[in-house]
C-alpha cells in the first residue's frame, strides 16, 4: 500500500523482532538510575523512514508535538502495514496533494518498553510521577523521547477527552456557585428552607447550591483516588491543597445553607467570608485545566507558587522586621495613643497593619512631628523608610522579577509534566472494570507503541539573522530573457580577458629575452677589457 502510492514512499526500513523490547516490570525491578539510563539510551528504536505528502503529514499530526502514535498488541508487527491505512486516510482528509509544500520525511520509532502505557503501578508513568513528586528525579526525565511519546499517546488517545469532560463539569460547578453567590445576598437567615423553596429566587438558590455540590463529587473522587495511589507525601502539591480547600468550603457552605438550624449563620460575617473565599478559589482552579490546553502561556498559580517558593525565607525575614518596627512604634507612641490622630497605634494588631500600610506611604511624616517625642520618632521613621522601603523593598522587587523569570522558563517541559500528572490522575480514577472494558477494548493500554515523527532534516529553515538587501530586486532576480543576455555578455568578457592574458604572456616573454641579451653583452665587454689589461 505504501509503495503503490506516489505520495507515500518508503525510504528505509528495519524489521523489529522479539529481542527489541523489554517488559516494564523487568525494568522496574532494578535501580532507578538503571531505568533512566535505559530510557535515555535504548528507550526508542528507529525502524525506518517514509516520504509523505506534507498536507497528509500535517493532517496526521494535527494533535501537536509533530508526532503521531498508535498502539498494538501484535509482537513484531510490520510498521509499514500499521501506518499505511492511517497515512492514506490522512491523505484523503487533507484534500490536497499539490501546492507549495514538498514531501516531508517521517521517521518511525518503536518504544522498546512493553506495556509502558498500562495504568497504575503496571505502567511506566506512575513510577516516574511518584519519584518526581518525592524529589528523587528532575523534570528533565519527562523530556526523554520514550516518555514524551508515551504521554502524547495516552493524552491524545483518551485523556484529552476525559479532561474536556471534567472541564465541562467544573464550569457547571463554577457558574452555579457564582449564581448562588449573587442570589444569597437577598436571602434572610430567619427564613426556613421550606419557605425559601416557595419563591422563585429561593428555588434557584437551592438548585444552584445542589448543582455545585453534585458537580464537586467527581473531582473529590479523583483526588481521593490519586491520594490512595501516591500516598500523602508524594501527593501533596499546591494544586491538591487548593482542591482540598475548595471541597471543604463547598461542603461547609452547603450544609449551613441547606440546614434550617444553621441558616441564621448565612448573614454572619464568617459565612460570607467563606463564600467569598470559595469564589476566589474556584476561579483560581480554572487554570488547572487551561494550563495544559495553552502550554505556551504560564499559569498564574504555578508562576506565583514558584516565585513565593524562592522568596519564602526572604519574605519571612521581611515580615519579622515589619513586626519589629510595629512593636517599636507601638512603644514610642505610648504617650500619644489617646489622641485620635494616633488611633492606629493603640494595639499591636493595628500597629502591625499601620506599619504595613506605611510601606506604601500610609504613614505621614507630620505625625512624627506632632508626637510627644518628635526628634526620636522622626529618626525611627527615617530608619524605617530607608531600610524597609528603599533597601529591602527594592530587593523584594528584584527577587520577584528574577523569580518570575525562573518560574516561566522551560514552559514546554512544565506543560509536558502537567500533562503527565493529569494522565496518571485519570488512570488512578478509572475503576478496574472500566480499565478492562474500555481500556483494553478501545486500545488505551497497548503492549507496543509506534511513533511517527517529522525528520528535522526535511524541515526548511530560515536564516533569522539575514540582512535586508542593499541592492534592488533586479540585482537578485532576472527574467529568463535578461538572464540569457547577461550570460552572453559574460562569455564575451571572458574571451576578452583571455586575449589580454595572451598578450601579457607575449610581452613577458619579450621582456625576458631582452634582459637575457643585455646580460650576455655585458659579460662579453667585461671579458675583452680583462684581456686588454693583461
Amino acid at each position: 500500500l505504501l509503495q503503490s502510492t506516489a505520495e507515500v514512499r518508503t525510504t528505509s526500513s528495519v524489521q523489529n523482532g522479539p529481542g527489541d523490547t523489554v517488559p516494564v516490570s523487568t525494568l522496574l525491578q532494578g535501580k532507578f538510575s538503571n531505568l533512566v539510563n535505559y530510557l535515555e539510551s535504548n528507550g526508542v528504536k528507529k525502524l525506518g523512514s517514509i516520504s509523505v505528502n506534507a498536507y497528509a503529514a500535517a493532517e496526521l499530526m494535527s494533535g501537536g508535538d509533530n508526532m503521531a502514535c498508535l498502539g498494538t498488541d501484535m509482537e513484531g508487527a510490520d510498521w509499514q502495514a500499521l501506518w499505511g491505512p492511517r497515512l492514506q486516510r490522512a491523505l484523503v482528509q487533507a484534500g490536497r496533494t499539490e501546492g507549495w509544500l514538498d514531501d516531508v520525511v517521517l521517521d518511525c520509532y518503536l518504544l522498546t518498553v512493553e506495556h509502558a502505557s498500562s495504568p497504575d503501578d503496571h505502567g511506566l508513568l506512575r513510577h516516574l510521577m511518584r519519584l518526581h513528586n518525592l524529589g528523587r528525579c528532575t523534570q528533565e526525565v519527562f523530556s526523554l523521547p520514550v516518555v514524551q511519546a508515551l504521554i502524547h499517546f495516552k493524552w491524545n488517545r483518551y485523556v484529552r477527552g476525559v479532561l474536556l469532560l471534567q472541564l465541562s463539569v467544573f464550569l457547571v460547578w463554577l457558574l452555579s456557585f457564582t449564581v448562588f453567590t449573587a442570589l444569597l445576598q437577598d436571602e434572610d437567615g430567619q427564613t426556613p428552607l421550606s419557605q425559601l423553596l416557595g419563591t422563585t429566587a429561593g428555588r434557584a438558590s437551592v438548585l444552584c447550591q445542589v448543582l455545585s455540590l453534585l458537580a464537586m463529587i467527581p473531582f473529590a473522587y479523583i483526588k481521593v483516588s490519586s491520594l490512595l495511589a501516591y500516598g500523602l507525601s508524594a501527593w501533596a502539591s499546591h494544586w491538591n491543597v487548593l482542591d482540598v480547600v475548595s471541597y471543604s468550603l463547598q461542603v461547609v457552605i452547603s450544609v449551613i445553607h441547606l440546614t434550617d438550624s444553621l441558616r441564621p449563620l448565612i448573614v454572619s460575617t464568617p459565612f460570607l467570608a467563606l463564600v467569598a473565599a470559595q469564589v476566589v478559589v474556584l476561579y483560581f482552579k480554572l487554570q488547572y485545566f487551561t494550563r495544559v490546553f495553552q502550554p505556551a502561556r504560564p499559569s498564574f498559580v504555578d508562576t506565583a507558587t514558584g516565585v513565593f517558593a524562592n522568596l519564602a525565607d526572604f519574605m519571612g525575614v521581611y515580615i519579622m522586621l515589619i513586626w519589629a518596627f510595629a512593636v517599636a512604634f507601638y512603644v514610642l507612641f505610648a504617650n500619644d495613643r489617646d489622641k485620635d490622630q494616633f488611633a492606629d497605634w493603640r494595639s499591636l494588631w493595628t500597629a502591625m497593619v499601620a506599619s504595613y500600610s506605611a510601606l506604601d506611604g500610609g504613614m505621614q511624616y507630620s505625625d512624627m512631628l506632632t508626637s510627644s517625642a518628635p526628634a526620636l520618632m522622626s529618626a525611627v521613621f527615617m530608619i524605617f523608610q530607608f531600610s524597609m522601603v528603599l533597601c529591602l523593598g527594592n530587593l523584594i522587587f528584584g527577587y520577584i522579577i528574577g523569580g518570575v523569570g525562573d518560574a516561566v522558563s522551560n514552559q514546554g517541559l512544565k506543560a509536558l509534566l502537567a500533562k503527565a500528572g493529569l494522565v496518571d490522575e485519570t488512570d488512578a480514577a478509572l475503576p478496574s472494570v472500566l480499565e478492562e472494558r474500555l481500556g483494553r477494548q478501545q486500545g488505551w493500554f497497548p503492549r507496543f507503541i509506534y511513533v511517527l515523527k517529522v525528520d528535522s532534516s526535511s524541515v526548511d529553515t530560515v536564516k533569522l539573522d539575514a540582512d535586508w538587501p542593499v541592492e534592488g530586486v533586479e540585482d537578485y532576480y532576472q527574467p529568463p530573457a535578461e538572464a540569457e543576455a547577461g550570460s552572453g555578455e559574460v562569455a564575451e568578457l571572458k574571451s576578452y580577458v583571455a586575449e589580454l592574458e595572451g598578450e601579457v604572456a607575449e610581452l613577458r616573454a619579450l621582456i625576458t629575452g631582452l634582459c637575457e641579451g643585455s646580460e650576455a653583452q655585458d659579460k662579453g665587454q667585461s671579458s675583452k677589457g680583462a684581456a686588454a689589461s693583461s
